[in-house]
């Protein structure tokens, strides 16, 4: 994390390269050497984070990383992978100024943006050998969020994200494999006044669980043989 300098934002040392500049003409949230943001932009964080290039190439589900003081943005572009099988949680704390116009927008934004991290994927596998080319082997993530409409003179900014995902055990008792058949995330929202002025802390929170769904194993047994046989009709003569 970087301080910023009197009459605007630290620049990162990484020379002219802005990697966190992606929205053109648009300053985009935490941005430090965004040209397109103003001093009312960046006065919505107290700090800004240095840019970073994303660890997640690959598009997998991971959780926000916390620093040892706590502070969700010294930690920005570190994030720890989420492990099929293992519930996990981790929280950290923002330190916001409630400042500007667009306090709340741009709030929202980049807590979003730390709760979910970068490239979050919309898809995740069923198996754990499931190819890009098998479109069935693939699910969606679905959406359970709790947002509330707008009201005025409220903001309302994401404090928590919940990854739930149901598993079964598939396939025959000797060769039991693991299937994902549903992952939902929850996000939750709190309000805050928009007349509030200052400096503040919101905890925010990130968490995954995995719940097996299985249904218990039966055992299965091959059907009975049946006697599909033709005698000759004189087979029993001459005794009948």
């Amino acid at each position: 994390m970087m301080p910023r300098r009197k009459g605007g934002p630290e620049r990162a040392g990484i020379g002219s390269l802005c990697v966190c500049d992606l929205l053109v003409a648009e300053c985009d949230v935490n941005c430090c050497c965004d040209a397109n943001c103003s001093a009312a932009d960046f006065s919505v964080f107290s700090e800004c984070s240095i840019p970073v290039v994303t660890t997640n190439r690959l598009g997998q589900l991971t959780l926000l990383k916390s620093s040892n003081d706590q502070n969700c943005l010294a930690e920005e572009g570190s994030r720890t992978p989420v492990l099929f099988g293992y519930n996990m949680l981790s929280g950290c704390r923002l330190r916001l100024n409630y400042t500007g116009a667009n306090f709340c927008k741009l709030a929202r934004s980049a807590i979003l943006n730390v709760l979910q991290g970068q490239q979050f994927p919309n898809h995740v596998a069923q198996f754990g050998n499931s190819q890009p080319q098998n479109i069935l082997d693939w699910l969606p993530i679905n959406i359970l969020n709790t947002e509330q409409p707008e009201v005025q003179a409220v903001c309302r900014i994401p404090i928590s994200l919940n990854l739930e995902v149901k598993w079964t055990k598939f396939g025959s008792l000797v060769n039991t494999q693991a299937q994902i058949v549903n992952v939902e995330q929850n996000i939750a929202y709190a309000s805050f006044p928009n007349n509030l002025e200052g400096m503040r802390f919101i905890q925010i929170s990130s968490s995954v669980t995995f719940l097996d769904v299985s249904q218990p194993a039966s055992p299965g047994y091959k059907a009975q043989p049946t006697i599909d046989a033709k005698l000759p009709f004189d087979f029993f003569h001459p005794f009948l």
